[in-house]
């Protein structure tokens, strides 16, 4: 299921209506693409886009703090 909604979540950055809101310019956007809702156990679903090319903080795991 995973794989299914990362894969449907990436076309929809292609296509520009998933994480659409850029947060920090182009590297850093999302969006709400579910709001809480009882039949989802009142989970969301928000889109991130994070392009970590050239992380220049060097954290030891490779990790990346956007912000």
């Amino acid at each position: 299921m995973y794989q299914e909604l990362a894969r449907l979540i990436r076309l929809g950055v292609q296509d520009g209506w998933a994480a659409e809101a850029k947060v920090a310019g182009p590297r850093y956007c999302r969006s709400q693409i579910g709001a809480s809702r009882e039949e989802r156990y009142f989970f969301s679903i928000t889109a991130v886009l994070m392009d970590t090319t050239d992380n220049t903080q060097n954290n030891p795991e490779g990790s990346f703090c956007g912000g």
